[in-house]
């Protein structure tokens, strides 16, 4: 059986650890820190086989080479972004594979967030790892990548199945939720769809469960950055967001 299991880290981050759960053998995605996953890994009897970087920044790589130095790992990271992760074994692009612990990872180019942001996508599990993408109800700034990017890796997704599970990298599901009923001009349909989502946010968060991951469906009926109707809107509506 295949499974993801997610540790969080840091303030709102999470590192997602797919498990084969027969054979005991794990990934482990953007990991900031190495302490609680080392933690996670040996508490389970965890056999880690890899690590995969969506990029560069440092909240999702700050724990790798600590996670080298302990299990000897190969680590993939974007093509695009070895200068800033001389340690990463593999450098990919898009349509290049992974395969590790039983699980094959096909590599997407969603660059925008940054110049070589990619995600890794287990199709026959329907597991996208979009790291700063996609979020619930938004989707991650601009720093060194281009808007025009963003918003072409934002298409790119929403031609995934519905059924795709998002294994994002923040909590941001709240935060966002507030922007959409404080900011946006939403008819009744929408009001109605958005408090009914954000009763549900709200007893996961209570129960301190996260609200990672979630099916795309939701994101198509609900994400404003994904229902936008051109590039120009899309622009728009991230400059907001950034403003909030």
């Amino acid at each position: 059986m295949l499974k993801v299991f997610s540790v969080p880290i840091l303030k709102d981050n999470y590192v997602h650890i797919p498990v084969n759960t027969e054979t005991l053998e794990c990934v482990i995605v953007d990991p900031g820190v190495a302490k609680p996953v080392n933690e996670f890994i040996l508490g389970h009897h965890l056999k880690p086989r890899g690590i995969l970087l969506t990029h560069h920044h440092w909240d999702h790589i700050g724990g790798v080479q600590e996670l080298q130095k302990s299990f000897e790992l190969q680590t993939f990271s974007p093509l695009k972004e070895h200068k800033h992760i001389p340690f990463a074994s593999d450098s990919l692009k898009e349509s290049d594979r992974v395969k590790l612990a039983g699980f094959n990872f096909e590599v997407l180019d969603l660059s925008g967030h940054t110049e070589g942001h990619i995600g890794y996508w287990e199709r026959s599990q329907g597991w996208l790892f979009s790291g700063d993408v996609l979020f619930s109800l938004g989707c991650g700034r601009v720093f060194d990548g281009t808007i025009e990017e963003h918003y072409q890796s934002l298409q790119k997704i929403k031609q995934l199945p519905p059924e795709t599970w998002i294994y994002c990298t923040h909590e941001y599901t709240e935060l966002n939720l507030r922007f959409c009923q404080q900011k946006l001009s939403l008819n009744a349909e929408e009001v109605s769809a958005l408090e009914n989502f954000a009763k549900k946010v709200a007893e996961l968060r209570q129960d301190l469960r996260p609200t990672v991951p979630f099916q795309l469906k939701q994101e198509l009926e609900l994400n404003p950055f994904l229902r936008v109707s051109s590039f120009e809107e899309f622009r728009d509506l991230r400059e907001q967001r950034n403003q909030f």
